[in-house]
């Protein structure tokens, strides 16, 4: 029922939008119609008319999207259905890992909109869903690995964890970090195999990230300028590191507190 709520709105309630949408539809047009992901809108001092440096992985998403459905209203919002859908199927399925019974695990695919923060960055045609989605698929994948018998399993279980792993690191600089770094702790929990599990998580996880500094190099100052600078203005200023802590410390758990932290308590 949840899921057919919210594919029935995509393209008619503009539940989804948060502007974002559109940087991303343009970067997903260009990227189309020329092979490079470029804002053409906004032809500004930090080049990105040229080529967009933002986190890639949305706009190549959307990019997907087009070509199977066009470019309409519905397109532009069925990414944020997507996401939302394959996240509650993964939160079931690992549940179900759990041993948790067919209504608990439906419960808790649906529960994670529970917190309003949480429920407005998921729904959205934003960066945070497909973190999400990423974190999501490596704790499933994890789980198969942990329990992986047969040696093709021991083998393409890590591998495609180091590629949701890279892949996730694309999806919102900020978190990538976070991601990569719980991640690659997570490993160390295996029972066995920790050395070669790493191994393969990190080689199939270059697969995605050489390609991505390759892409980086070919203009390093327009990177350093969309980016590192904004970056730095943005998320390392001293407001930036301690207003997230500030306003849980404040608010607590309330959803007062919910609705001031936003996206930063979604963070922590």
């Amino acid at each position: 029922c949840a899921l057919a709520i919210i594919w029935w709105r995509t393209g008619r309630v503009p539940a989804a939008s948060c502007g974002d949408e559109m940087w991303w539809s343009e970067s997903a047009y260009w990227f189309l119609k020329e092979g490079t992901l470029r804002w053409d809108c906004m032809n500004d001092d930090r080049g990105c008319a040229v080529v967009s440096y933002w986190p890639p992985a949305a706009p190549l998403l959307q990019a997907l999207v087009f070509r199977l459905l066009g470019i309409n209203q519905f397109s532009m919002y069925a990414q944020s259905s997507l996401v939302i859908t394959l996240m509650m199927i993964l939160a079931y399925r690992i549940c179900r890992e759990f041993g948790r019974s067919v209504a608990v695990a439906a419960f808790a695919s649906i529960g994670m909109l529970g917190f309003l923060v949480a429920d407005r960055r998921l729904m959205m045609v934003r960066m945070e869903n497909l973190t999400a989605l990423a974190a999501l698929s490596y704790f499933f994948l994890s789980l198969r690995c942990y329990g992986a018998a047969a040696a093709a399993s021991k083998t393409r279980v890590p591998v495609l964890m180091g590629l949701v792993l890279g892949a996730g690191g694309l999806c919102y600089y900020p978190q990538s970090p976070f991601l990569i770094g719980g991640g690659l702790l997570l490993l160390f929990f295996l029972p066995s195999r920790r050395r070669r599990t790493l191994l393969l998580v990190a080689l199939s996880g270059s697969v995605v990230f050489v390609p991505f500094l390759a892409w980086i190099l070919r203009h390093p100052t327009l990177f350093s300028r969309q980016i590192l600078e904004v970056g730095q203005g943005h998320y390392w200023s001293r407001a930036g590191l301690w207003e997230p802590l500030r306003l849980v410390l404040r608010y607590g758990l309330s959803l007062e507190g919910a609705m001031m932290a936003e996206s930063a308590a979604f963070v922590l």
